[in-house]
């Protein structure tokens, strides 16, 4: 019966622990009373491998240990953990019977009898409890066994909550990190249509607090003239009739917001509810506006090179304006090709920085301008995303001008920065030539006196202010500091204020002037009150002497299974758990069997009978109990079984805890996760994927469970794995990623365009993706229009000649030669004058499709100007070119063009020229351009109709 009591009590003691540490201590105690032990103790696995003695209770006239037996690491305690995993426990009434390893340890610390057992959390031993005599050998009773075995078993169940509760804690750090890390309006609201909750997104972009829009309608967030028909999608959707809607949504201040929504049904707070996602589309055409009025506007200088080729694609006005140089001129160049730069090893520097990744920021360069005028500038440079390329924007601020200004005030920021480095809170300067210290404001305050009373003093009386045994600390200190042996001078020491009583300050300083035989002159210094601290310092002292730690409140109800008898004990908590008070519920195996799930009873009875027959180490079972409101909780359930010395069973113990809430927080989550528009992922701290939502199948194609556990890296176009793996290795340093695109391959072999928000936590990758493929397409779209002729869709003039230059670069470096014709309507001004200007453009036009149909892919057309039109084809010849260019004309001369009413001819003269033809030293596109407009007007004064290949 005492026996009972006991257990009865440490039970209890579990039920409600705000003093966990007290708590185990008292436990310890009982313990060590119950067996007459000298000393028990328990030892708990720490990181690295290393033991700790993490709480102890010693006897009368017993020396404690816990301070010597922190994190030990030593070959006794694999021993130890062995015996025990092998044998369930260790018992020895005289430690001559324990393997000769453990004997020569145990007998240094004077140990005659011992007894332990494991402290098991989900199948692993974590530590253990010990109970030592120090007498003389001792017969263990079986009775002292059984309830040291049980008092660890109980152990075991706190830990286990402990670190159950640590993983519910993990998954709502989950949840929270998914429902912020969505790029998407997150709503929850009430059957009826009333928001109950938000996410931050939503709250930025409508304007309003989260006050005023709970308990608000959700269709009022709508336009007034919109709300019927948001009404009617809605309910489409949650029919089943449509997966997700387009809406409009009003934002406080009345700006419409276009969004893609979508609708399901849910918990929240065990009450019914409707989520809701929604995608804002309006920003995705604004932002590429936005991005480049930005650029165009800047008054910072600014350009865009491509990473890959490292030449320039794109330079703003201000650049032109600032340097001198046209877009023509630096466009499609890099820095080499330029030579801008007069400080070569300040632009290594930097190269070195862009190719290690790192940020660059402020750095200082010199550049030459157009006109030979040079320039001091600061540069930024920035990763981007340009027209689905990753690209580098470079800002550039002109500081030339502030040079001067920084040289004339060097001098005083040198003080400044002096001051600020040798300045806490109080500061004193010692001038030591003529022993005078000056204090500031907050110096004399803390001493107790007014600044007029002590703003300059000497240093006998810094001296006695200084309390006598804190004087030769601070004198030595000081002496080194002055004689240059320290960097510093610091040292904590009491001083008297002017009413007498004593506060402990914090003294810094430096010396900052010495004269040229290396003696102090000046010093500056810091002292600051911390007495507070100090006193802090004490309490806490104190209190890790109890080693008091307040911990989370746990419930667990304890059950007790008499096996030999069938008879039953089921705690007052294990009721209170499914609402019944201790005389409600009977205390009989067939009572707490009737309140078992019929869904839940084969995996509760297999798990019995899985520990029983020796399968599993302990017993441990998630399942459903019927609560007296008729409800069903999630039960965690946990127990052991103590047997005789023979082997044979007797009882088991266990004990019962409520996980209801958080079982069905980690199902809401796992719905809200299935459900959501975009791409989420987790992935380990290698990318290989440890779960993904729904969307990679709808969106990519994929089968989620075949997914798992392959790396991300083998789905990424190889052209991005190198940017890609740049992010990861950010993500371990704990940097977010808020934008960032890649290419990823779809099940079918197409590659589409991903754009990321990732945010690392606890070793793992928090993911989420959305396809941008169309907008990248959209964005390619665009730049091809630019290079365009409107009329006729051949190539302009400006795009035309930027490709002539990168054909001659590439000439000259290969060898092979190009062709270049210029072709010019024979009097076009007659069918203008004739047939108007719309019968010129349409002959313009159809001129074009004649011309297109005869050249080759490898062929570049663009016009000229005018009537006039210019072809480049690579690796011709002369001949070859007017082969091409006859056709062209023969054709022309032979069909009849029909506008309206009027039938149209025409022919055109031509001159060609190889680009072999042009000396090496004077060959560029400006030169053979004019060497082809030559022949071309040979052939117009010659006769029109004709094609010149030279002139004879």
């Amino acid at each position: 019966m005492e026996s009972l009591n006991l257990l009865s009590k440490i039970a209890l003691s579990f039920q409600n622990l705000n003093n966990f540490d007290e708590e185990m201590n008292i436990i310890l105690k009982d313990l060590g009373e119950f067996t007459d032990a000298n000393r028990i103790y328990i030892f708990l696995n720490q990181i690295d491998d290393l033991m700790c003695n993490t709480y102890e209770w010693c006897n009368e006239g017993i020396e404690p240990q816990i301070q010597n037996l922190q994190k030990c690491k030593h070959e006794f305690f694999d021993v130890w953990h062995d015996l025990l995993k092998e044998n369930g426990s260790i018992c020895a009434n005289n430690i001559s019977e324990l393997p000769t390893q453990i004997t020569e340890i145990l007998s240094i610390e004077k140990i005659k009898a011992i007894v332990s057992y494991p402290i098991i959390v989900g199948n692993k031993i974590i530590g253990f409890l010990g109970v030592n005599d120090y007498r003389s050998s001792r017969e263990w009773t079986l009775e002292e066994r059984q309830i040291i075995s049980t008092v660890s078993g109980i152990i075991s169940n706190v830990y286990e909550r402990k670190f159950f509760k640590q993983d519910i804690v993990d998954s709502d750090a989950n949840f929270h990190n998914f429902f912020e890390t969505i790029d998407d309006m997150f709503l929850i609201v009430d059957l009826d249509g009333n928001i109950i909750n938000c996410n931050k997104l939503l709250i930025k972009k409508l304007g309003y607090s989260l006050s005023e829009l709970k308990g608000i309608n959700v269709l009022n967030l709508h336009p007034e003239d919109k709300r019927e028909s948001a009404y009617d999608k809605w309910a489409s959707i949650l029919k089943g009739e449509h997966k997700y809607c387009s809406l409009e949504i009003k934002s406080k201040n009345g700006n419409i917001h276009e969004v893609e929504s979508r609708l399901w049904y849910g918990k929240w707070n065990k009450s019914d509810c409707v989520y809701i996602v929604s995608k804002d589309v309006t920003k995705q055409n604004e932002h590429l506006t936005l991005a480049s009025k930005i650029f165009e506007n800047n008054p910072m200088p600014m350009t865009i090179t491509d990473v890959q080729t490292g030449k320039l694609v794109e330079i703003n006005p201000s650049y032109t304006e600032k340097t001198g140089y046209t877009k023509e001129e630096i466009i499609g160049k890099t820095i080499d090709d330029m030579d801008i730069f007069k400080n070569l090893d300040s632009l290594r520097h930097v190269a070195e920085k862009i190719r290690r990744h790192e940020r660059v920021e402020n750095e200082e360069l010199v550049i030459e301008c157009k006109n030979g005028t040079l320039l001091t500038v600061i540069f930024s440079i920035e990763t981007i995303t340009h027209n689905g390329k990753q690209s580098l924007l470079t800002v550039m601020v002109d500081i030339t001008e502030k040079m001067e200004l920084i040289k004339s005030v060097k001098d005083k920021c040198m003080k400044l920065n002096n001051i600020i480095e040798g300045t806490h809170l109080a500061t004193c300067e010692w001038n030591i030539q003529t022993d005078e210290i000056e204090l500031n404001q907050k110096g004399a305050e803390i001493m107790g006196y007014t600044l007029e009373e002590i703003e300059t003093i000497t240093s006998e009386i810094w001296i006695d202010s200084i309390h006598l045994e804190d004087r030769e600390q601070s004198k030595k200190l000081l002496e080194e500091h002055l004689n240059g042996e320290t960097d510093y001078y610091e040292c904590d020491i009491r001083k008297k204020q002017k009413d007498g009583s004593w506060i402990w300050v914090q003294n810094r300083g430096k010396v900052i002037y010495r004269d040229d035989d290396g003696n102090p002159l000046k010093m500056f210094g810091t002292f600051s009150d911390i007495t507070s601290r100090k006193k802090t310092e004490a309490a806490l002292r104190e209190s890790e002497k109890r080693f008091f730690l307040a911990l989370d409140e746990t419930s667990a109800g304890l059950w007790d299974l008499n096996i030999i008898n069938d008879e039953v004990f089921l705690s007052p908590m294990w009721k209170k758990i499914l609402g019944y008070d201790d005389d409600e519920l009977e205390n009989s195996f067939e009572s707490w069997e009737s309140l078992w799930h019929p869904d839940d009873v084969e995996s509760i009875r297999k798990a019995s009978d899985d520990y029983a027959q020796g399968k599993t180490n302990n017993y441990r079972n998630i399942h459903r109990l019927k609560h007296k409101d008729g409800s069903w909780r999630w039960i965690l359930s946990r127990g052991g079984i103590l047997k005789e010395d023979k082997g044979k069973p007797y009882r088991w113990i266990g004990t019962n805890i409520d996980i209801t809430k958080e079982h069905e927080q980690s199902l809401e989550l796992e719905r809200i996760f299935s459900v959501n528009l975009d791409l989420l992922c987790i992935l380990d701290a290698e990318g290989k994927f440890i779960k993904l939502n729904k969307a990679w199948d709808d969106i990519l194609g994929y089968d989620i469970d075949k997914l798992k556990g392959q790396n991300i890296l083998h789905f990424i176009h190889k052209e991005d794995i190198k940017d890609t793996v740049w992010v990861m290795e950010n993500l371990k340093s704990d940097e977010k990623v808020n934008s960032f695109v890649n290419r990823y391959r779809n099940k079918d072999g197409k590659y589409c365009y991903l754009e990321w928000r990732a945010n690392p936590y606890e070793g793992m990758i928090y993911a989420s993706g959305r396809d941008i493929t169309e907008r990248i397409e959209y964005e390619q779209k665009i730049l091809e229009l630019s290079h365009r002729d409107s009329l006729t869709n051949a190539y302009n003039r400006r795009y035309f000649f930027s490709k002539a230059k990168e054909i001659l670069q590439d000439s000259k470096v290969t060898g092979e030669s190009f062709s270049l014709c210029i072709i010019d309507m024979d009097h076009f001004k007659i069918i203008n004058d004739t047939f108007g200007h719309q019968a010129g453009d349409f002959i313009l036009k159809e001129f074009t499709k004649v011309i297109s149909g005869n050249l080759c892919s490898c062929d570049i057309l663009g016009r000229y100007g005018g009537e006039e039109f210019i072809i480049i084809s690579k690796n011709t010849d002369n001949q070859r070119c007017n082969m091409v260019v006859e056709r062209i004309l023969n054709e022309i001369r032979q069909k009849i063009f029909i506008y309206g009413d009027s039938k149209i001819n025409f022919t055109f003269s031509a001159g060609i020229v190889n680009s072999k033809e042009v000396e090496n030293c004077d060959r560029s596109i400006d030169k053979i351009v004019e060497i082809a407009d030559e022949r071309l007007y040979h052939a117009k004064q010659t006769g029109r109709n004709k094609i010149v290949l030279n002139i004879q």
